[in-house]
């Protein structure tokens, strides 16, 4: 029926916007468990999207993300340390920026870019914080404002985005939900 084929499109509509290749995965699974005794046919398709993506994807699991994201904040923490104190090797930055940009989820990556550039900003290293903020930040929230993602996920980037273009932020408040606005400006 009509009704069925609009829930239907809006289920794999809603299932390819997920942001991090983990949590497709885990909730394609999950919804097409919910959906095999109702919509076999359905379910086939989130099988097929779901398995499909696990075979392409580097972070595959929801244990396996935070395990990773964990090591990266203790990286985050060292390097941070390293840029402090002066001892910082050249290819330190390309190191942490080649492990971070492997991360399928540009949520999780924003963050960990956010995190970077608030530990150098708040120990002096401004004109690196500022760096960090042009040539990741923005072009990662610009893709999230692309891919339709509500930016209350990310709200200290925007806190962030204050700091160096406070211009700039008015531009992305749109794209927060009016939930969230007051957050953003209280931060």
């Amino acid at each position: 029926t009509r009704l069925t084929s609009k829930y239907e499109y809006y289920i794999l509509q809603l299932w390819k916007e997920i942001d991090a290749e983990w949590e497709k995965i885990n909730v394609g699974f999950s919804v097409c468990s919910d959906l095999t005794s109702v919509n076999p046919n359905l379910a086939g398709k989130l099988f097929t999207l779901a398995s499909e993506q696990k075979k392409i994807s580097f972070i595959d699991s929801g244990t396996i993300s935070k395990t990773y994201i964990f090591c990266l904040r203790l990286v985050i923490s060292s390097f941070t340390s390293l840029s402090i104190f002066g001892t910082e090797e050249q290819d330190d930055f390309k190191i942490l920026s080649d492990l971070v940009d492997r991360i399928p989820s540009q949520i999780s990556r924003l963050h960990l870019w956010t995190e970077l550039g608030f530990q150098l900003y708040l120990h002096g290293k401004e004109s690196r914080a500022k760096s960090i903020f042009n040539s990741h930040i923005i072009p990662l929230i610009e893709g999230l404002i692309l891919n339709k993602i509500d930016l209350a996920m990310v709200v200290n980037s925007l806190t962030f985005t204050y700091i160096f273009n406070s211009i700039l932020l008015e531009k992305y408040i749109p794209y927060v939900s009016k939930d969230f606005i007051e957050t953003v400006y209280s931060n």
